[in-house]
């Protein structure tokens, strides 16, 4: 689902790359798998774990919002489960290529920041 939402704005020019994605999902209970995926937010919080950044890394994607304002005109969507892709806001950072609203004087993500700086 995700990766034909990339698929229609890289076609349509509003991104070259998923990293230049923002992703928006809306997940009801009307979604014919709801109670995976309400099993995988409930593990990723064990863990200590955002669903939002895991989804992020399993995508490849510059950022995750997971709402529950379902997505109508112009979005697509199966039942229980819409989504929005946008063009990532903020600038890239030069280490990982995601798109950040946050950044250092040297152009870093607070994650690239903190790795570089424990090296």
């Amino acid at each position: 689902f995700v990766m034909k939402l990339l698929e229609v704005q890289r076609a349509a020019g509003v991104i070259k790359h998923s990293l230049q994605a923002q992703v928006a999902l809306s997940v009801t209970r009307d979604y014919r798998q709801y109670e995976l995926y309400t099993e995988f937010v409930r593990q990723a919080r064990a863990r200590g774990e955002t669903p939002e950044l895991v989804l992020q890394e399993l995508f490849v994607v510059s950022s995750v919002t997971l709402q529950e304002e379902v997505y109508s005109s112009g979005n697509e969507s199966v039942q229980g489960l819409s989504g929005q892709v946008q063009h990532a806001q903020g600038v890239k950072c030069p280490r990982c290529w995601k798109w950040q609203l946050s950044h250092h004087a040297d152009g870093l993500c607070d994650r690239c920041k903190g790795v570089v700086e424990a090296i």
